[in-house]
């Protein structure tokens, strides 16, 4: 999923025009688009490193499961 894009085009559908009502439609639609990644609790230290340091490709995302750092 392209997210850039599908942003835009929700964000012109919806003529929000006023910086922090993009800003608010982006914090709440984010939220409805990604879950929290349950595996980071019983990750072993090395696993939550890994899952730590992943980042999500906002162009092409394919991971919907995250932690605050991704």
């Amino acid at each position: 999923m392209n997210l850039v894009e599908k942003f835009k085009q929700e964000i012109q559908e919806l003529n929000l025009k006023e910086p922090y009502e993009i800003a608010y439609f982006l914090y709440i639609r984010t939220g409805e688009i990604f879950e929290y990644n349950p595996l980071w609790e019983i990750a072993s230290d090395k696993e939550a490193t890994k899952i730590f340091k992943e980042r999500i490709n906002i162009y092409h995302v394919q991971q919907f499961k995250i932690v605050c750092s991704s």
